[in-house]
């Protein structure tokens, strides 16, 4: 079967995009799909005729147009696309001029051929048919010439305006956009220290400095981590695609200026209105100008232009792998710092061809976003979907989806990829078109036998599987872990990488385990259980960061048993765990003596579990407790567990209100020695007495030389008592000048003096006072009366253990800590 199109012909068995055999073994090495709608398949996985090399005019539906032009209008104006007011008015007055001169054009066709007729039958009336001719020749010329210019000239208008819009597609800015989806855990706080660019000085994964140097701003290396990063990534991203039936493309980054045009390529710059999104490569004037792919949808769209597809070969996937360039990257201030705008990157594209109906192409959108909220799932980040508005679509969308990741460091969401359905947006304009089933039943047309049109324009979708830098940013920013002192020592990646991975194996194979300020209430051991599991998987386990989530009973207990043994184990952050499980969260209906009972075992047995666990860690070398209410007991764990730890460095238990029992009990095990190495002790804020500062005096003197930081503050009552002038002398007369500076800094007598008055006029201070008072009339009044005859004495001993508990937790309200 030969057919025509646009005066070029072309056969039905038009050769095959991939003909030979060895490009269907290679890529069914890949593990590219082998079914007929595949690159592989037996026949023709296209079966595609091809209207040869160069692109014709697109095809616009300009009557669709002028009988939706007020649509048209507000569309325009709904996605502040750039269009001048006029232009449809413009496109309905030239193409009614249009069909104007095209009447007269047929009409003297018409002519022509007659005359034509009476010059071939000759005669006396020959020679005036041959001017007649001549003339009515003149005439059409001119007429084609002037329908031509019509069509240039309505064609350039119409190409100005976007493409239709969902109708559930939110109206307005960037700040309309809905969130229609969330994954992943809950956000980290947001923290400029885990900006990516601060963190690359510890990690060194990129170097800005030299792709300064090399190519200009908002250019960069990766290396070493970024590099195996970018290759993993890359990787992941395309065997996930595959998996899903995606074909494995390797794109060309330099194509034709017309072809990303007809691709509605168009990325905005606000900041200037000069056409700035293109690289243009400087070629003779009269050769096609070329210009560096902005996106790899720009060659994988091309891939399929100009051709017809028979009707069930639809859809078609294929994944691109490409470097993307934009050169407005400059345009955007604070967003030029470090990865997460730049003027190249690698990028991984998801394309497809589907039949021409958007219940179809809905329907394969919502499989790309599933194909790429898997991607981003796996690799564990916290993300949103967002239905972007109409000022947010370019000019191709239909619809568009954005997908946005938490990034720490940056203080906010940002995009990590977009999704959009172009409908025939790009099928015109390329000439992607598909055969229509056969339309047997409908009626034939009165005047010849024509049942309707037998192809029609295919819908394309496209979708970034992975934009490297942008992801690169993500795992950066809340996966880094950072030690007791803020430094970066590791970097926790997800497991998904792990067969990808090219570099060392301990950039991936961290030995340190963090949920670090993640915000979790974990209460039961269940609730803690998952991630006890990915504790234990880590392998020669050096550090644990739990610090910043809430732990219960059971749940600290639970982490204790499972530290224990832990031969490996180097630093266990354990701050903030017990912060604000204060009296006031335990159920009304309880009296306040079993709230007292409930949550001083909370915080105590906790504290001792996890004290005991940790004892069987000969190797921990920073033990940090901060801001974690226990009393006696949970101290006393905390000093009998002192001696399992030869190596300690670091031990800070600031905040922890060890009253004075719980105080002496440490410092007694901390003056026999048993921790030689210890760099760094905090004790703020403990209600200690005096042999406990004389304690950690001869500790200091007789155990500690290499002694930098000593915190005590909030433990005395005057900054002048002796036993602070022993510290002192101690530290002096060994050569500890950091700690005496530290401590002559917290010890300032005008210093002390105005944090005194402060805490005198801190409401809490009063509230604490009120209530004393209350406790003690509460008291005298328990005294008046007979106790209860069925009262035992181990439930009497209960109740006076939890009445002291009780003062000691109301006690922390008047020493100034900071409450909730």
């Amino acid at each position: 079967m030969h057919r025509t199109f646009k005066g070029r012909s072309f056969t039905a068995n038009c050769k095959r995009l991939i003909g030979s055999s060895a490009p269907t073994a290679s890529l069914q090495a890949c593990g590219a799909p082998t079914s007929r709608r595949g690159f592989t398949s037996s026949r023709s996985q296209y079966e595609a005729k091809s209207i040869g090399g160069a692109l014709a005019k697109p095809r616009i539906d300009y009557r669709n147009i002028i009988d939706n032009a007020v649509y048209k209008s507000h569309n325009a104006f709904n996605r502040r696309a750039n269009v001048p007011v006029n232009t449809i008015p413009d496109i309905v007055r030239l193409q009614d001029s249009h069909n104007s001169v095209s009447t007269r054009l047929n009409r003297l066709k018409t002519e022509r051929a007659e005359v034509g007729e009476r010059v071939r039958k000759g005669g006396e009336f020959r020679l005036a048919a041959l001017e007649e001719a001549k003339r009515l020749k003149s005439e059409i010329q001119n007429l084609e010439r002037t329908l031509a210019e019509l069509d240039d000239e309505m064609l350039s208008k119409s190409l100005l305006l976007p493409n239709d819009t969902h109708p559930d597609v939110p109206l307005g800015a960037e700040e309309n956009a809905v969130q229609v989806a969330t994954h992943g855990s809950s956000p980290l706080a947001v923290d400029p220290a885990r900006h990516h660019v601060f963190i690359n000085q510890d990690l060194k994964f990129m170097d800005l400095e030299s792709g300064a140097v090399a190519s200009g701003s908002s250019w960069y290396y990766l290396k070493d981590l970024g590099a195996c990063l970018e290759v993993a990534l890359t990787n992941f991203a395309m065997s996930i695609a595959i998996k899903h039936g995606f074909t494995p493309v390797m794109t060309p980054d330099v194509v034709k200026e017309e072809v990303a045009t007809r691709c509605g390529f168009q990325p905005r710059d606000e900041q200037s209105s000069a056409p700035t999104q293109n690289y243009y490569l400087h070629r003779d004037d009269t050769e096609a100008q070329l210009v560096l792919a902005g996106t790899a949808e720009i060659p994988l769209a091309a891939m399929f232009a100009g051709k017809i597809y028979d009707y069930g070969a639809l859809p078609l996937k294929v994944v691109g792998l490409g470097r993307a360039f934009r050169a407005e990257a400059g345009a955007r201030g604070a967003d030029t710092r470090g990865l997460y705008r730049v003027h190249q990157f690698s990028k991984v594209e998801l394309f497809v061809v589907s039949e021409g109906n958007v219940e179809t192409s809905s329907r394969l959108m919502d499989e790309m976003r599933d194909v790429q909220s898997e991607i981003f799932n796996t690799l564990g980040l916290t993300f949103r979907v967002l239905d972007m508005p109409t000022e947010e679509l370019g000019a191709s969308a239909y619809r568009k989806y954005d997908m946005e990741a938490w990034m720490p460091g940056r203080g906010g969401w940002g995009e990590i990829s977009s999704l959009s359905n172009c409908t025939d947006y790009q099928s015109r304009r390329l000439h992607i078109r598909h055969q229509l089933p056969a339309l047997a039943n409908q009626p034939k047309s009165p005047e010849k036998d024509f049942r309707g049109p037998s192809t029609t324009f295919a819908h394309t979708l496209n979708g970034t599987a992975a934009a490297i830098p942008r992801l690169i940013v993500a795992l950066i920013e809340n996966g880094s872990q950072f030690d007791a002192r803020g430094k970066v020592v590791g970097l926790n990646l997800p497991k998904a990488l792990r067969p990808f991975w090219l570099g060392k194996t301990d950039s991936i194979d961290t030995k340190l385990y963090s949920i670090r300020g993640k915000g979790l209430k974990l209460n039961t051991a269940s609730d803690i259980q998952p991630y006890l599991d990915e504790m234990k998987a880590v392998e020669g386990l050096e550090e644990i960061q739990f610090g910043g989530n809430t732990l219960g009973i059971e749940a600290s207990i639970a982490l204790g048993e499972a530290l224990k043994g832990s031969k490996t184990l180097k630093v266990a952050d354990l701050s903030d765990i017990f912060t604000g499980r204060l009296i006031s969260e335990i159920p009304q209906a309880l009296s306040a003596i079993c709230d007292a009972l409930i949550t001083n075992g909370i915080r105590m047995e906790g504290v001792e579990a996890l004290a005991q666990g940790l004892s069987g860690c000969p190797n921990l070398e920073v033990f940090d407790l901060q801001d974690n209410t226990f009393t006696e007991r949970g101290s006393r764990a905390v000093a009998q567990a002192l001696p399992s730890w030869p190596n300690l460095r670091e031990l800070n238990l600031s905040d922890c209100l060890l009253k004075p029992k719980g105080g002496l009990a440490l410092a007694t095990v901390l003056a026999q020695g048993v921790n030689p190495k210890l760099q760094a002790l905090k004790l703020t804020y403990g209600e200690f007495d005096n042999r406990t500062i004389d304690l950690i005096a001869k500790a200091i003197t007789d155990h500690w030389p290499n002694l930098t930081t000593l915190e005590l503050n909030g433990n005395i009552g005057d900054p002048e008592d002796e036993c602070i002038q022993n510290v002192k002398d101690a530290l002096e007369g060994h050569g500890h000048e950091d700690a005496l500076d530290e401590l002559d800094d917290m010890m300032d007598p005008a210093e002390f003096e105005a944090e005194e008055a402060e805490e005198e006029d801190h409401p809490a201070v009063e509230e604490a006072e009120e209530l004393d008072k209350a406790e003690a009339i509460a008291a005298a009044e328990k005294d008046a009366e007979p106790a209860p005859k069925s009262a035992t004495s181990a439930l009497s001993q209960q109740v006076d253990k939890a009445a002291d508990d009780l003062a000691d937790l109301l006690g922390k309200v008047s020493l100034g800590e900071k409450t909730s």
